[in-house]
């Protein structure tokens, strides 16, 4: 039996308001209403409810028709809530000197990050201008020469002892790039094939015993200049170590001063001033006038000097109270952030300051509001956010590692 419904006539069809009612005779005596939903009473508190419930296990999930406001009145009490508490730290990706291929997470108190970032830009900046300059004075250049003066002297002292021992038994000393050999000799000159040949087989015997105790000689002679040679180099470089050594430690003060209740951040200079006094040369070369051409010119920095870098992944120095973040479109790489890529001689390449943030790492320390119709829709997405938040732990990878694609094509006998 077809139902039957109740006949409206025209005064149903429009909703009236008696004016005597709202006990006011202007519009303009009206308010705006303190919060941002009107109505709702008991779904705004069931949210208050378990918004005080702060536990990492306890998520709300808001049930409704469509197009009721859902969405809005979630974020509306989450932001009037959220401006009550404090901003979350900075977070910032920097270089692993023990591990490049794990990038390190600093975290930071508010607005530190970008400190960070400018005092890192500025340290390296300045270095690339003051240690060539530190190593072209003229107090640098005298002491690198007396070393140099020495090692020479010492090498010629050997050097000509040897070749005094050498022409006493007959004997000539040749130096030349590819090393040191004694040959038959007589007056300077050596003694050519025909003239060896005409010596008796006592005379040879007696030339090839001589020249094989000489040729003991010389080797042990080469020995100890090749440990002079060792010793000049550690020491030039113990003399390059302490002039580059001046530098750092003084252009790092204001920074390590700034940064000084920070333990991991000081830990992490600690590691970068290392790091610096081992690649040295990198930074003796004199800055160029005019930009760089070849594969780099798009990059910020030379690939030798981007370790130094100091990627901000989160600033929250604009930052009001706890962040409320809406993903309307929660795929992967939305939700955990994204690893980019350049390209460099056809290969892709890529580091740790192009790693970017996604919404989890955004709404960290706040709120996360998703529609649970759209997170569903992403398999991969859904899965690895149940994860993260079972875990604690965001984690950034490559969707397309994890994804294969195989394409089967039947073939006939």
């Amino acid at each position: 039996m077809a139902r039957t419904f109740r006949e409206l006539s025209a005064k149903d069809l429009r909703f009236r308001i008696d004016p005597k009612s709202l006990k006011v005779d202007s519009t303009k005596k009206l308010r705006p209403a303190r919060q941002g939903v009107v109505g709702q009473k008991r779904a705004i508190e069931a949210i208050k409810f378990g918004i005080g419930m702060a536990d990492s296990e306890y998520n709300i999930y808001v049930a409704g028709a469509t197009d009721t406001g859902a969405t809005f009145m979630a974020r509306a009490i989450l932001e009037e809530v959220a401006r009550k508490q404090p901003p979350p730290p900075d977070w910032c990706y920097v270089y692993n000197f023990k591990e490049p291929d794990k990038p390190r997470a600093l975290k930071l108190p508010i607005g530190r990050g970008k400190e960070l970032r400018k005092a890192m830009d500025e340290l390296i900046e300045a270095l690339k201008s003051d240690i060539p300059t530190a190593f072209s004075t003229d107090d640098f250049r005298y002491k690198e020469q007396v070393l140099r003066q020495e090692f020479e002297n010492k090498r010629r002292k050997g050097i000509d002892a040897l070749r005094e021992r050498v022409e006493a038994e007959g004997f000539l000393l040749q130096v030349d790039p590819q090393g040191v050999s004694i040959m038959p000799g007589r007056d300077g000159k050596i003694l050519p094939p025909e003239e060896l040949a005409r010596y008796s087989p006592e005379e040879k015997k007696a030339l090839r015993d001589r020249g094989d105790k000489l040729s003991m000689e010389m080797n042990q002679a080469m020995t100890e200049i090749g440990r002079l040679e060792s010793e000049y180099i550690e020491l030039r470089k113990k003399l390059e170590h302490k002039v580059a050594l001046a530098v750092v430690e003084k252009k790092m003060r204001p920074t390590l001063g700034i940064f000084r209740d920070h333990i991991h951040v000081l830990e992490y200079l600690g590691a970068v001033k290392q790091d610096i006094l081992e690649h040295i040369d990198d930074f003796r070369k004199e800055p160029e006038a005019q930009p760089p051409k070849g594969p780099f010119v798009g990059m910020a920095s030379p690939p030798a000097m981007n370790k130094y870098r100091v990627n901000v992944l989160i600033d929250n120095a604009e930052t009001k109270g706890a962040p409320v973040v809406y993903a309307s479109n929660p795929t992967y790489p939305a939700l955990f952030g994204r690893i980019e890529k350049e390209a460099l001689f056809g290969a892709l390449v890529t580091d740790f300051t192009m790693i970017k943030p996604g919404v989890l790492h955004e709404a960290n320390g706040g709120y996360l509001v998703l529609k649970a119709t759209e997170v569903l829709k992403w398999y991969f997405a859904w899965e690895a956010l149940k994860r993260a938040i079972r875990h604690k732990e965001v984690k950034i990878e490559d969707l397309g590692r994890n994804v294969r694609v195989y394409h089967h094509q039947d073939t006939k006998a």
